[in-house]
């Protein structure tokens, strides 16, 4: 008699437990209950844009889904007219160093920073993008002498994203210690000798990570997922 209760009691926590998950589960992202949103995406509500189902998240990205999620929530990353996210497309310099100011929370400070000459002989495609570059520099993501090179509409490598990100945490200092450091990855020397430091900061931190075969691919470029991925780590 004892074990058929202890049995019932499993199977009516059960019933209730399915009662109260599944509507949430099988919820599209903006019909999830006010109440549940901060569990699903650690975000408090007041701080929450609404969540929109990208119609190029398929199931396919599930990895990388929860992520976007919650970087669009916070404003981090935007979407395209359509409900369209672009995940696989490539992230630009110009994009990289935006969305790593978002995640500091540094965007309101742009309009404040003052344009140099430098940064106004970049060639940019809208204006406020000269206020973004600027901030960047003033934050100390890129150099002033980093600029001349600077290509903001090329893809970013992922090598390149990790020392925009390791700067904006301001643990430069950290990785030019570790610029002689041995890494354990197959294409360890693929990564330019002037910056290991970073990849060792941010492989250390737990931001970025090698794939299957132990490879970091140092110089490829970061896709839109990846990039959510990352932000969402940090």
């Amino acid at each position: 008699m004892k074990r058929f209760n202890k049995v019932a009691v499993l199977l009516l926590v059960a019933i209730m437990l399915m009662t109260f998950i599944a509507p949430v589960a099988n919820a599209k992202p903006g019909d999830i209950p006010p109440g549940q949103l901060k569990k699903v995406t650690g975000i408090p509500p007041g701080q929450l844009k609404k969540i929109i189902r990208f119609v190029d998240v398929d199931e396919t990205l599930e990895w990388a889904r929860l992520a976007i999620d919650r970087m669009y929530a916070r404003g981090i990353i935007k979407g395209y007219p359509g409900d369209i996210y672009k995940p696989k497309d490539n992230v630009t310099h110009l994009e990289s160093l935006i969305m790593a100011l978002r995640v500091m929370g540094w965007e309101e400070e742009a309009k404040k920073t003052r344009i140099n000459d430098n940064i106004q002989k970049i060639n940019l495609s809208w204006d406020d993008a000269y206020y973004y570059v600027a901030l960047a520099v003033e934050k100390g993501l890129i150099k002033s002498d980093e600029l001349k090179g600077f290509n903001p509409n090329a893809p970013a490598k992922r090598y390149e994203v990790a020392r925009y990100i390791v700067r904006a945490l301001d643990m430069e200092r950290q990785a030019q210690r570790h610029m002689e450091e041995k890494l354990s990855f197959r294409d360890a020397n693929a990564i330019p000798k002037d910056a290991v430091g970073y990849v060792y900061v941010m492989v250390d931190l737990g931001l970025m990570k090698g794939d299957d075969r132990n490879r970091f691919q140092p110089n490829s470029p970061i896709t839109r997922a990846e990039m959510a991925v990352l932000l969402n780590r940090l």
